[in-house]
């Protein structure tokens, strides 16, 4: 009764306050509302400052949101995620060297340089690694390693050409002082210059191969298998591209986070490189899906690949003189003849020699190198051996 007198008595003041209460809980509705905006506002814009600085902590920012924002509504949920979601496909400031792995932390070092925009689009996931088919029957070529000071649209390189038809051409591998295993977290011989892998290996051509770390114990990226044997194997390894040289000298070029992992024991040779340039001809570059992290890649750098024409019957190194993006790299392989093409480390290692002559000397000593013998400068027997017993059904032992 007393408030219905109030009412009665002052229905104006009574009106008042009530239109008051609902302002201040209109207001504190609205300052609620204002502050979740403000905070989603904040989150998208720390998501995308670290989407564009993925390598700072090295942390899942999308995991992490993923957790601290469950229950939130939709509506500002996945907004926020979204801005953290980072794409596997775009090329993007990434690098050559790789996400460590828990068996094997690794830090691999180059000098190179990656920057780039090139729109690509990868194969379905669990598509299975294109295989190609068997080069001609072996036959003698008059030169079948050959190499050659080339400009490609003004940028110079050497043009290394492997004729893999010629019975008498191998590609293996060299080790830092003659060792019998690459540098792993488990031993290291550390590394040598490259005049010392010269003296050892009197072939038709050494060159640069793949990436190392920095620390005292100059880790090698990736499994290595040479001449049919492992020199590198941890089962952990699920990143790069792969190139391999099965039986019949079948090459073929595997990223092991798009298409498996490659079947290292089916390799006589296998080297472990990236990021991918082309892929059945089209480019193909996704550094981040491939694992690279390491910001010493990325922008532009001095640079080496590797890649073989679609019918695999000879494999192309291109030594490139001049620092470019990998985009123009992936360019250049294309205009060499590549169907397939991989980067490997380069700058300060990068590195050639052909016939014992230095046309690109290392600056700074190498872990591995390529090594490739032909007619005029060829294998050892022990290599050849390795070869014949490879063909004949002898597969790597990763246990060996």
């Amino acid at each position: 009764m007393a408030q219905q007198d109030t009412q009665h008595r002052y229905p104006n003041s009574y009106s008042l306050a009530r239109k008051r209460r609902r302002r201040h809980q209109g207001d504190r509705l609205s300052q609620r509302w204002t502050r979740r905006g403000f905070l989603l506002l904040g989150g998208i814009l720390i998501g995308r400052f670290f989407a564009l600085r993925p390598n700072l902590w090295q942390t899942d920012w999308y995991a992490l949101a993923a957790g601290l924002t469950e229950g939130w509504p939709p509506r500002l949920r996945e907004p926020l995620l979204a801005s953290l979601k980072q794409p596997e496909t775009p090329l993007s400031p990434s690098t050559n060297a790789l996400q460590e792995q828990p068996s094997d932390r690794f830090n691999p070092v180059s000098e190179t340089s990656v920057s780039s925009a090139d729109k690509v689009v990868p194969p379905h996931a669990g598509s299975e690694p294109m295989q190609y088919a068997e080069p001609a029957p072996a036959t003698k070529a008059p030169n079948p390693v050959k190499v050659e000071r080339i400009a490609i649209k003004g940028m110079p390189l050497y043009r290394t050409t492997i004729d893999l038809t010629d019975p008498d051409t191998f590609i293996t591998m060299g080790l830092a002082k003659n060792a019998t295993k690459a540098n792993s977290n488990k031993q290291s011989v550390g590394d040598e210059e490259f005049s010392g892998f010269i003296k050892r290996y009197p072939a038709a051509v050494l060159a640069n191969a793949t990436f190392f770390s920095k620390d005292h114990q100059k880790r090698v990226m990736g499994n290595m298998v040479a001449e049919g044997r492992f020199l590198k194997y941890s089962r952990w390894e699920n990143y790069g591209t792969t190139l391999g040289l099965r039986e019949g000298r079948k090459l073929e070029m595997v990223t092991a986070r798009t298409d498996g992992k490659p079947h290292w024991h089916e390799h006589w040779f296998s080297l472990t490189g990236g990021p991918r340039l082309l892929r059945q001809g089209k480019f193909w570059i996704a550094p981040k899906s491939e694992g690279f992290r390491d910001p010493s890649v990325l922008g532009v750098g001095s640079r080496t690949a590797i890649g073989f024409p679609k019918n695999g019957d000879k494999l192309i190194l291109a030594t490139f003189l001049r620092s470019m993006t990998l985009e123009r790299e992936a360019h250049a392989m294309k205009d060499l003849g590549c169907y397939e093409a991989m980067n490997l480390d380069g700058g300060t290692s990068g590195a050639l020699a052909h016939r014992g002559k230095v046309l690109l000397d290392a600056s700074r000593p190498l872990t591995n190198v390529l090594v490739v013998y032909d007619n005029k400068n060829p294998a050892p027997q022990s290599v050849k051996d390795s070869w014949l017993r490879f063909q004949a059904g002898e597969r790597p032992n990763p246990n060996a």
